[in-house]
């Protein structure tokens, strides 16, 4: 058995939508639209494409940790359909820090406008949703069992470290694993910038914007979780590029640091 036997479970409860009746709101309709959002990041989707089309074949295995409105769903589908399977791990009920996301998933059923918009896409069917939080998700899933992980869900210090050690067991050993929002690594930064990343009161912040003389490689600034909690387990083994915020490793356990704690 490829998973746990939980995830049948899973799978059984979690009720996608068999049909869709309702009418769209016209501000629903809007956030539909939010999935050709990889547009407007070029380069990111440039990088994406590239490194999943670097690891394509046969039986594939890919997990996608945070997908709200489905936008990279559709790409990796558009990508791998024919070689294997994509898995998602997303609740749906948006982060913290995202008020604006909290707020409106009580008014608007986030999870619906996914099931829509990969529908729309010819993907509904193939997609395989575990639909609760990354926490909850990690403990379902067996190790050494997904091929290509991408992170990019909670971008705060404390829960991408936890991610990444929650899901890094459940790549296989040489796998990929590939995350979002890493604009430059801790290493390349000017002093004064590495401190602030460090601040502690900085931990819970998602995203830092600098003075357009400070342009962080192609960014107007960086999301100081996401850097931080990479440098502290990876070092400098991660692979980034240039005006790109996507970062990888090939999973080799000799290289993540297991002392840090969560």
């Amino acid at each position: 058995m490829e998973i746990n036997k939980k995830i049948k479970k899973v799978f059984s409860a979690i009720n996608k939508p068999s049909r869709f009746e309702f009418e769209l709101s016209d501000e629903m309709k809007q956030l539909t639209k939010i999935t050709n959002h990889w547009n407007d990041y070029p380069c990111d989707k440039t990088s994406l494409e590239k490194l999943m089309k670097s690891e394509l074949k046969e039986g594939i295995k890919v997990l996608e940790i945070g997908a709200w409105l489905g936008r990279t769903t559709i790409l990796f589908m558009e990508l791998i359909q024919g070689y294997g399977s994509l898995y998602v791990v997303d609740n749906w009920h948006g982060t913290d820090f995202w008020n604006h996301e909290v707020e409106s998933a009580k008014v608007f059923d986030y999870f619906y406008l996914y099931c829509i918009n990969i529908k729309e896409k010819g993907f509904y069917e193939d997609v395989k949703i575990i639909n609760m939080s990354s926490s909850q998700a990690c403990e379902i899933v067996k190790d050494d069992f997904f091929d290509i992980i991408f992170l990019d869900a909670d971008h705060r210090y404390q829960s991408v470290k936890s991610d990444i050690f929650n899901w890094y067991p459940k790549l296989k050993e040489g796998g990929l694993f590939i995350g979002h929002d890493c604009e430059i690594i801790f290493s390349r930064l000017d002093e004064h910038i590495q401190q602030i990343i460090l601040n502690p009161k900085n931990e819970d912040v998602d995203f830092i914007t600098f003075p357009s003389t400070n342009n962080i490689n192609g960014h107007g600034g960086l999301h100081p979780g996401v850097i931080r909690a990479i440098h502290e387990i990876f070092k400098d083994n991660v692979v980034t590029n240039k005006n790109s915020s996507v970062w990888s490793i090939r999973k080799d356990s000799s290289l993540i640091n297991d002392t840090i704690k969560i």
